[in-house]
């Protein structure tokens, strides 16, 4: 049984023990019994409902935009320099941190790092509630307490690419849904706004407008389209051929 529902009855044992105790002492207060137990009923689901806000979600979603890098070279003198390097990615990313045992509390839960962009994915990581999330010994770090990735990437020879992201926590509507469409072909959409599709695909992105369609949801404008129904979705650039595209997991 879940830790929260055994302190919920055991409370609310207590609790309408207490009621009938003080009733039993003075049955003159008999009659206002009903109205005591509500009110100890009452308080304990509130306790309960606190409990379960700062209960561990199954999963947390995030859109993270690169920051200036870090490039460390260390010389054959082992003379360590640095310089800053300019974001790889201008996008922002997307970034689920799935809780793989479906555990609502707990000091360390393992999870997995799912993500848009392969280098911020991992299949297993650590997962510490209110402060990290840790994958391939150190190699991605997520910041708990202040929204932080952190990438490490070794180099060839003697150097390494410190590459940072600034998260910001999202709901699943605001969540983008990957699509893939063929191997070489992907897009990944959000609608935010329901009336426009925010389109990142392999090469670019694009806002497009909803527009009238006999079935599905289309967005379409100047020759680009979008039009999806299920799982299933069909994309068109401006003067290139269509595509047909299918939800990714």
């Amino acid at each position: 049984m879940p830790h929260i529902v055994q302190g919920f009855l055991r409370h609310a044992i207590i609790a309408v023990f207490r009621v009938f105790a003080a009733a039993n002492r003075n049955r003159s207060k008999m009659k206002d019994m009903p109205k005591a137990i509500n009110a100890a009923l009452l308080s304990i689901l509130a306790a309960v409902g606190a409990a379960r806000a700062d209960a561990v979600p199954t999963e947390l979603r995030f859109a993270c935009t690169e920051q200036p890098a870090t490039r460390v070279v260390v010389g054959a003198d082992g003379a360590v320099a640095s310089e800053t390097v300019p974001p790889a990615a201008t996008q922002p990313m997307q970034i689920k941190v799935v809780n793989l045992q479906h555990r609502t509390e707990g000091p360390n839960m393992p999870a997995r790092i799912d993500s848009d962009a392969e280098e911020l994915s991992a299949e297993t990581a650590l997962w510490q509630p209110g402060n990290s999330v840790d994958a391939d010994h150190g190699r991605l770090r997520l910041d708990l307490t202040d929204g932080t990735l952190y990438l490490l990437e070794p180099k060839l020879g003697s150097q390494a690419l410190f590459r940072r992201f600034r998260c910001d926590t999202q709901t699943a509507a605001d969540a983008r849904t990957h699509y893939r469409c063929g191997a070489d072909f992907e897009l990944w959409v959000s609608f935010a706004d329901p009336s426009t599709a925010n389109i990142r695909y392999s090469g670019g992105t694009l806002e497009l407008p909803q527009v009238r369609a006999a079935s599905g949801a289309r967005y379409a404008s100047e020759g680009n389209e979008f039009w999806t129904k299920g799982d299933e979705a069909l994309f068109q650039l401006s003067g290139s051929e269509q595509r047909r595209c299918q939800v990714s997991d």
